[in-house]
C-alpha cells in the first residue's frame, strides 16, 4: 500500500469522526438555538398580531415570511431586511389582489396581520436588524464553521482520491503490468428453505468479474475479459494480452483512448466498487439474517 493510500485511509477515519461531530452539533446546538430564536420571534409577533400556531413562519438571513394561509401563496407576507452601503431598513411585501371578506375569516386575519405589522414596523425593524438577524447569523455562522471542518476534509480526500486514481491508472498502463484475475463480484441472493416452511434463506454469491474492452474501431469490436497484461506500446496503440476464463489467452492491439477507458473501469472496480459491493452484500446478509 503506497503512502497516498495510507494517508487516504487515515483521513477517511478523521472524515467519519468530523461528519459525526458536525451532525451531533447541528442536532444538539444549531437546531435548538434556531428553534429558540423562532419561538422568540413568534412570541413577539403574537403579541402584536393574530399570529396563531397554525400560521407558519420562515426565516432566512434577510427575510421573515409569514404564511397566513399555507394553502395559498397569495396569503404570504414578507418582512425583508434591505441593506445599502450606509443604511439598513425593513420592507413589508405582500401579495397583491382584492378581497371580498364575506365569510372568509382567513383573509380577514391576513389584513389584520398586515395592519399590525405596519403600525409596529419601526419596532419590528429594530428587533429584526439588531436582534433576530444578529442571532440568526451567529447560529448559522457557527454551524458553517463546524461543518467546514468536515467539508474541507472531504475536499482534501476527493483531491487525494483523484491523485491515487491517476497514479493507479498510469501504473496499470506500464509495460509488464498484469492482473491475472479481477477481484470477484459479490451479490446477495436468496432461496426458499423447503425444510423450514418455505422460509427465505439468504446467501452471498461470488462470481468472476468481467470488464469490457474495445479492441477495434467499431463499437462491436469488444470482448469481456477477466484479466490482462500490457505487452507494449507502439504509436497510439497498446499491445495487450487478455485473459478469459475458459478461453485461450489472446493478444490485441488496442487504441490508446479505448485502452485508457478500459483501465479507468478496471481501477474503479479494483479499488472502489468491488470492496463496496462486498461490504453491501455482507451488511444486507447480516440485516436479513437477524
Amino acid at each position: 500500500m503506497n503512502t497516498k493510500q495510507v494517508l487516504y485511509n487515515a483521513l477517511q477515519v478523521q472524515l467519519n469522526a468530523k461528519k459525526q461531530a458536525y451532525e451531533a452539533y447541528h442536532e444538539t446546538v444549531t437546531q435548538p438555538a434556531f428553534h429558540e430564536l423562532m419561538t422568540k420571534i413568534r412570541e413577539y409577533l403574537t403579541s402584536i398580531a393574530p399570529i396563531t400556531d397554525d400560521i407558519e413562519l420562515e426565516l432566512n438571513n434577510r427575510t421573515l415570511r409569514i404564511k397566513a394561509d399555507e394553502n395559498r401563496y397569495s396569503s404570504g407576507i414578507e418582512l425583508i431586511m434591505v441593506t445599502t452601503q450606509n443604511q439598513k431598513w425593513v420592507d413589508v411585501e405582500w401579495s397583491s389582489g382584492s378581497y371580498n371578506l364575506t365569510g372568509k375569516k382567513n383573509k380577514e386575519i391576513y389584513l389584520y396581520i398586515l395592519h399590525s405589522l405596519f403600525i409596529n414596523l419601526k419596532t419590528i425593524e429594530d428587533k429584526f436588524i439588531n436582534d433576530w438577524k444578529v442571532k440568526y447569523d451567529s447560529i448559522w455562522n457557527d454551524d458553517h464553521n463546524v461543518q467546514k471542518e468536515h467539508t474541507d476534509l472531504q475536499y482534501a480526500l476527493n483531491t487525494l482520491s483523484n491523485e491515487i486514481h491517476y497514479d493507479t491508472v498510469n501504473a496499470m498502463k506500464e509495460i509488464g503490468f498484469e492482473i491475472k484475475q479481477f477481484k470477484p463480484s459479490h451479490n446477495l441472493d436468496w432461496d426458499y428453505d423447503k425444510n423450514n416452511d418455505g422460509k427465505r434463506i439468504y446467501r452471498i454469491n461470488t462470481s468472476t468479474k468481467s470488464i469490457n474492452i474495445q479492441y477495434g474501431r467499431s463499437q462491436y469490436d469488444t470482448t469481456y475479459v477477466n484479466g490482462f497484461k500490457v505487452l507494449g506500446k507502439k504509436g497510439n496503440k497498446y499491445s495487450v494480452e487478455i485473459y478469459r476464463e475458459g478461453y485461450p489467452d489472446r493478444k490485441y492491439e488496442v487504441l490508446e483512448k479505448k485502452f485508457e477507458s478500459f483501465i479507468d473501469n478496471v481501477v474503479n472496480w479494483e479499488y472502489k466498487q468491488a470492496d463496496k459491493y462486498k461490504q453491501d452484500a455482507e451488511r444486507n446478509l447480516a440485516e436479513r439474517s437477524k
